[in-house]
């Protein structure tokens, strides 16, 4: 005995009220419920569809989907961190490799020829922390209006949305910023690892937010053929 396309329906409402919100996460779930369902008909054909779906249900233990997403968000992150760092590697071609040590110089000799001026680190740590965060803001924005638009919402893309928790590392020239107060501090070395700190978080960010998107909406159109891809 097959679901019908009403039922089907049926459990991804289920899933959803069951605090699962995402598309891919709910598809796997509604996947793996219909089997069960089905399987236990063929067992017990006298039950409902409500008696053989919460028996199949029952079968997530206590805490229902919630070790499901768990698991989802942990095997998750350790795959976006993956593509990360691959992406991170890549990057580095002769060219840019080039092009980085070009930027590392010319930030190192700008900021011994401020003399450590305050005023002008400030600025310089302030933007590297800002401008990731007005970015953040405007892809949650755009994710918002295609949840909207599309009525789902898919876990891989609200993480990559997020800067998949690297955002973290903008705030460390927060604190650096915190030893501008004492020149005393600001040695040769010092000098060394404020400009690789911010160059480090300027490249983080420029990965996380144009070369790993594409990677990954690929791999969702991939595995979800109606994903939109805007």
């Amino acid at each position: 005995m097959k679901l019908t396309k009403k039922q089907i329906q049926n459990l991804y409402k289920f899933t959803k009220q069951h605090y699962v919100y995402w598309y891919d996460l709910q598809s796997e779930l509604v996947d793996h419920l219909a089997n069960d369902i089905e399987q236990i008909w063929q067992e017990q054909p006298q039950l409902s569809f409500e008696e053989a779906k919460n028996k199949a249900f029952k079968k997530f233990g206590i805490f229902g989907f919630m070790d499901v997403v768990e698991k989802r968000q942990k095997a998750l992150s350790k795959h976006y961190y993956k593509l990360f760092w691959k992406a991170f590697l890549q990057f580095f071609t002769i060219p840019k490799i080039a092009f980085t040590i070009s930027m590392f110089f010319t930030l190192f000799y700008f900021v011994r020829w401020i003399e450590h001026n305050r005023i002008v680190i400030l600025i310089l740590a302030s933007t590297v922390i800002i401008v990731p965060f007005i970015q953040l803001y405007k892809n949650k924005r755009k994710l918002r209006q295609k949840e909207q638009n599309t009525g789902k919402k898919y876990m891989f893309e609200e993480y990559i949305t997020n800067l998949g928790g690297l955002a973290v590392i903008i705030q460390i020239p927060f604190q650096l910023l915190s030893y501008v107060a004492d020149k005393e501090i600001w040695t040769f070395n010092m000098e060394i690892i404020f400009t690789a700190t911010i160059i480090i978080c300027v490249l983080s960010f420029y990965i996380t937010v144009y070369e790993l998107p594409p990677k990954v909406r690929a791999i969702l159109a991939k595995e979800h053929p109606e994903y939109q891809i805007n």
